[in-house]
């Protein structure tokens, strides 16, 4: 590029504008110092992906820096500075007073540059071109002349660049020229076989030398734009050296050698006919055929115009020149050829062609960098790097696109758009870094996603994906674990007497595993154990948290307890009984951390944030809360920093626990057969919300009885347990219980126990005891009615009849095996 060595008048203004600055905030004496701008390119591509960096050397008369870090202002018309969003930057001077800029175009108008320090101002003596963004449809000519030389001799070579309407391109646009050597020993007359030149007049071209090696042979000489994204490929001409005279000489040269195998890539095919002196043929007829995959274009700006052979005839230059397609599967064009033409003695020239083979390669290849797992609102860095299995380098600045290709929970990409490195040291149109970063943020719940990078592949893309990354919470804590079973009720006894649990039965329970963010746990290890019966011990969480094993009602009842407070106790047959002497107590636990009040929704304990202190896991068989030696409790001994297992139980450490044995407690109830000496009977007079107790089921006269049956235990009977009532004043009916909600007359329901001893606080009344009030009528005879209640009435006594019960099953249906309670106890009913 022909440099303007002049101040421009957009930097005289700049220099008018900066001596404005020094006259208003700088020194009263003149400087001493003076400013020298460097650049290392004149051009740029106006879409922000270029740069120039610019030096400012500041010395002073004695050729002296000023002191370390002195601050040195640049402003630049129509450009950005040091990567920001403005016209004006700093910079600091290093030890030789050089201080270092960058600068952006900032639209397509030539940017003009000068900078000021200690009241003193210099301009850049050229402005920058700042050329419009690629259009990808911008192409390059190389002709040589002449094209036959002897050894050691030169050749000029032309390298023109057209734009897609075939004007020449702006002057200043830069090109990377260089010698592609069969025959070593070729070297521009400047020196070297890779330079970098530019275009330098309006024509659009630029004239090197080349000097032919020592040797017989060919070379060839190529071009093409230093920026690909302006047109992909590399055009070649073909020098052919000889020490003696040629008959004839013909030489075919596809530019770029390597396209990608999408069946829409092209390469130019270029044949170059010359005569015996070196001199181009014109008119000469070139035969080409496509010997495997490939086919030429016979219009080279159709792709459906295909063939397997076709004739060209050169120009006045000597050449002839189509396009050869990609097929859509890899592998190698083999172009032969043949020449024929007349030379100017009249006879007829015939010759082969020498050409080099087109390659067709596969899609670039890449990989991720290994994604750690991140927790919700977490970010991290996200690398992928690019290679071509061919060996077909990653040009610079080829940009890749990212996106997130299958999500299970939000996420987002802090860039889609990220180039590859414009760094190409040995400028051989390869980028020295292939690889390129976004940054990855996760959302605010748990999941997997995978990443997808692409990258241009002629006219399609290729790329990968990631494995699968993980989004998980910091954990789960304390209270993020729970239990339950699929009934909290169970037919256990055949008989009370004895003490014995004779059933089949077996029934489902279930953790749940949440993190600290209330996203399910995933793979987390679950361990149950029981105070009596036998459950699936260990178990592993699903997608959504969830964990199931068995639980079998079998072996040894649970423990026998002790009342509390003013608990009921049930005197029958057996003796006196606690209606919990038939609780089992089971017990979930699972690796994660004490809990802790989150204070500022991070996800993590922070000092001085509340925490619940837990000792380590054990079943409480007597339902006292505290572990107590002696009584065959079982425990889990957790070893961990700061708590070794020690094969005793260790209560709360007082210290926030980061990783311990969480744990949670259910309950099922052991239930028997009805009791016939606990059959509760209630009478309810027509007309009257009083019940009234009756020692015998007789009614004289109209109203409602009511009947709570009860186990030995005090406890009620299974859900949907059966009752046959044959009643000789009317028809026999059969009806079923619904549900076990709700509590029932002195003694506990399932939902009761449950709610009091999973949670730990007291139902009602002093500590430990139970609020009587919660306690009502569940079982009626009759019609179902309202939660699960049987009734007969209103009953009449119009006549004296007898109604007969008859308690013929008690079964749990949940026992499909069945397993359950069968049972034959009747009593009559007196009517009046």
């Amino acid at each position: 590029m022909e440099l303007r060595r002049f101040v421009p008048n957009s930097a005289a203004a700049l220099l008018a504008a900066l001596s404005l600055q020094a006259a208003s905030c700088g020194p009263d004496e003149a400087s001493k110092y003076t400013l020298a701008i460097t650049s290392n390119v004149y051009t740029l591509t106006a879409d922000g992906s270029d740069q120039a960096v610019l030096r400012v050397i500041v010395l002073d008369q004695d050729a002296n820096p000023p002191p370390i870090g002195s601050v040195v202002t640049m402003q630049a018309q129509n450009g950005r500075v040091n990567l920001g969003t403005t016209d004006t930057g700093t910079s600091e001077t290093d030890a030789v007073g050089a201080a270092e800029f960058t600068v952006q175009c900032s639209g397509t108008s030539n940017v003009s540059v000068a900078a000021l320090y200690d009241g003193k101002f210099g301009a850049l003596d050229a402005q920058i071109d700042c050329q419009p963004a690629p259009t990808g449809d911008w192409r390059v000519i190389v002709g040589a002349s002449p094209r036959s030389l002897r050894p050691l001799e030169s050749t000029t070579v032309t390298i023109t660049a057209v734009d897609g309407a075939g004007a020449p391109v702006p002057s200043g646009t830069l090109l990377r020229a260089y010698i592609d050597e069969p025959n070593p020993g070729a070297a521009f007359r400047t020196g070297g076989t890779n330079i970098r030149v530019a275009t330098s007049d309006a024509s659009g071209s630029v004239t090197l030398g080349a000097t032919a090696p020592s040797s017989n042979g060919s070379f060839s000489i190529c071009a093409e734009f230093l920026d690909q994204r302006f047109g992909a490929g590399s055009r070649c001409v073909t020098i052919s050296v000889s020490d003696r005279a040629l008959s004839s000489g013909c030489t075919g040269v596809v530019a770029p050698d390597a396209i990608p195998a999408d069946g829409e890539s092209t390469a130019t095919l270029t044949f170059s006919v010359f005569d015996a002196a070196g001199q181009p043929v014109s008119d000469a007829e070139v035969f080409a055929v496509v010997e495997g995959t490939g086919e030429i274009l016979e219009d080279p700006e159709d792709l459906f115009s295909g063939t397997d052979e076709l004739s060209l005839f050169t120009d006045t230059s000597g050449q002839a020149e189509t396009r050869v397609l990609a097929p859509t599967t890899t592998g190698t064009a083999d172009i032969v050829a043949t020449v024929t033409y007349v030379d100017s003695d009249g006879e007829t020239v015939e010759d082969d062609c020498e050409v080099e083979p087109l390659v067709f390669f596969p899609p670039p290849v890449c990989q991720f960098d290994p994604i750690p797992t991140l927790s919700p609102g977490e970010t991290t860095a996200v690398r992928v790097c690019f290679s071509n299995p061919a060996g077909r380098n990653i040009a610079p600045l080829t940009p890749v696109k990212f996106r997130i290709a299958t999500s299970s929970a939000p996420a987002v990409l802090t860039a889609t758009t990220a180039l590859i490195s414009g760094t190409d040291a040995n400028g051989d149109g390869a980028a020295d870094d292939p690889c390129v970063t976004t940054g990855l943020a996760a959302g605010a719940t748990s999941g997997t996603l995978e990443l997808a990078a692409e990258i241009e592949y002629g006219a399609s893309t290729a790329g990968c994906q990631s494995g699968p990354v993980s989004i998980t919470g910091g954990g789960a804590t304390a209270r993020q674990i729970t239990a339950s079973c699929s009934s909290g009720a169970v037919g256990a006894y055949l008989d009370r007497l004895g003490d014995q649990v004779l059933s089949a039965c077996d029934i489902v329970c279930t953790a749940h595993v949440i993190d600290v963010f209330n996203n399910p746990v995933q793979g987390a290890e679950v361990v149950f154990t029981t105070e009596a019966g036998s459950i699936g011990g260990v178990g592993t969480t699903g997608a959504d948290g969830f964990v199931s094993v068995p639980f079998w009602v079998a072996g040894s009842p649970p423990q026998d307890v002790t009342p509390i407070g003013a608990e009921p106790s049930v005197t029958g047959v057996d003796g006196t009984v606690n209606p919990r002497d038939a609780l089992v107590t089971i017990i979930a636990m699972t690796s994660g951390m004490e809990d802790f009040r989150d204070e500022n929704g991070n996800g993590r304990y922070d000092a001085g944030e509340i925490f619940v202190d837990i000792g380590e896991p054990f079943v409480d068989a007597d339902d006292s809360g505290d572990f107590n030696e002696g009584t065959h409790e079982a425990f889990r001994d957790v070893a961990f920093a700061g708590r070794p297992a020690n094969g005793s139980w260790d209560a709360p450490n007082e210290v926030w626990d980061s990783n311990t044995t969480i744990w949670t407690t259910t309950h099922v109830l052991y239930v028997g057969p009805w009791a016939g000496s606990l059959a509760d009977f209630r009478f309810r007079p027509a007309g009257s919300s009083t019940e009234v107790p009756v020692s015998t089921p007789r009614l004289t006269s109209p109203g409602t009885l009511i009947w709570r049956p009860r186990d030995a235990n005090g406890n009620s009977l299974p859900r949907f347990a059966t009752f046959s009532v044959a009643n000789t004043c009317s028809v026999v009916e059969t009806e079923s219980t619904e549900d076990d909600s709700g509590g029932r007359f002195g003694v506990f329901s399932p939902e009761q126990i449950e709610q009091y001893y999973s949670g730990g606080v007291p139902v009602g009344g002093e500590q430990g005891g139970i609020d009587f009030s919660r306690w009502i009528p569940n079982f009626r005879f009759g019609l179902t009615g309202p939660g699960g209640f049987f009734s007969i009435g209103p009953v009449g006594v119009r006549e004296e009849c007898t109604m007969t019960v008859s308690v013929s099953q008690i079964v749990d249906p949940l026992c499909a095996d069945g397993g359950g309670l069968v049972q034959s106890t009747a009593f009559t009913i007196a009517i009046p």
